[in-house]
């Protein structure tokens, strides 16, 4: 009875239309709602800010790091981080959060998502360095998002982390 039972869940779970046949989800909870939309464009994000990162000078990309507004998206970065050679990866959001903060020496950030209105609260220089999305990505996930070049941060990691960690 377990094997049948099992069966009929693979069978029914398994999405029978190619990618191309599929709808974007509406919204971020709809993209939750459907396995589906999972890991659609992980790679093309990874792309995307290692390309943005492989573009700062030598310098900046010493003291770089990459923040993500979404711990789903610090994931997607973190599961390509080292075939891409990105920096460390971090996220406030979530458990993410507690893998660490960003050194005290972190000058430069690609921050994944958020507004600029909230990156300027902690940052002197925030510029749009990409809009992302693919069509079938998760909105405000792999969709609909901006990559943000920030730097000169306005307090120390080590002060700001703890307050901008969220569950």
């Amino acid at each position: 009875m377990a094997v049948v039972s099992v069966a009929a869940f693979v069978i029914w779970a398994t999405p029978w239309r190619p990618a191309s046949q599929l709808a974007p989800a509406t919204d971020f909870a709809a993209g939750l709602a459907s396995q589906a939309y999972g890991e659609f464009g992980w790679p093309e994000l990874t792309a995307t800010v290692t390309s943005i990162y492989q573009e700062l000078p030598a310098e900046q990309r010493r003291s770089a790091v990459i923040i993500t507004e979404r711990y789903i998206q610090a994931s997607a970065l973190d599961y390509y981080q080292s075939a891409a050679g990105l920096p460390a990866i971090f996220s406030p959001k979530r458990g993410f959060g507690y893998f660490g903060a960003p050194p005290d020496n972190a000058e430069t950030v690609l921050w994944v998502g958020s507004t600029k209105a909230d990156l300027q609260a902690r940052f002197t220089t925030v510029v749009a360095a990409a809009k992302f999305g693919v069509r079938l990505g998760m909105p405000q996930v792999t969709r609909d998002i901006t990559i943000w070049k920030c730097t000169g941060p306005i307090q120390p990691w080590s002060t700001m982390w703890p307050i901008m960690q969220t569950l």
